[in-house]
């Protein structure tokens, strides 16, 4: 079950909560009651480090929405969440129930500076969802001129990386 988090309060309890180990690595993928969703959703990078720590699988699905907890945090737009899951050995290129990876996923949500970090940790590029589309589709979906600056410009590095692997790749060849 999923804890409701009202401001600082609910930080605190949450923070206190993740403190001790879980009862049962293997049957929940909770430390007393808190699932590592709701501390994704708390935006408590420390807090889900502890978790990890103590064992939680990066990897485990929420009950509720199937989501891994990567989706999870690329659904909340949580950078600095992801990058924990990843240092933790998260599965990069999980498939959900239509065939996305979190690739897809940051591609599919305009968070490139996501889809980035994903790429230079080894996700792959070319994997297709159920529908026969790689993260690209979806990366160049939204027309440049109506992303923001920020985004613009992620959008550009991915693009510029993935050409970079892609001729470093070819020379090998």
């Amino acid at each position: 079950m999923h804890a409701r988090l009202v401001g600082w309060a609910g930080l605190i309890l949450l923070s206190s909560a993740c403190a001790v180990p879980p009862y049962d690595h293997a049957a929940s993928n909770c430390a007393r009651g808190v699932s590592i969703e709701a501390v994704i959703r708390a935006c408590n990078p420390s807090a889900l480090r502890r978790l990890l720590t103590y064992g939680v699988d990066p990897d485990l699905p929420d009950r509720a929405t199937g989501h891994s907890p990567l989706e999870t945090a690329i659904l909340a737009g949580r950078r600095d969440q992801v990058g924990v899951l990843i240092a933790a050995g998260a599965g990069l290129d999980r498939p959900d129930h239509v065939g996305n990876t979190a690739l897809h996923i940051a591609a599919q949500t305009n968070q490139p500076w996501i889809a980035l970090d994903l790429l230079k940790a080894g996700a792959r590029p070319d994997i297709r969802n159920a529908q026969g589309r790689t993260f690209r589709t979806y990366l160049d979906l939204m027309s440049d001129d109506l992303l923001t600056p920020y985004a613009r410009t992620g959008k550009r590095a991915v693009v510029d990386w993935v050409a970079q692997r892609d001729s470093a790749e070819g020379a090998l060849h």
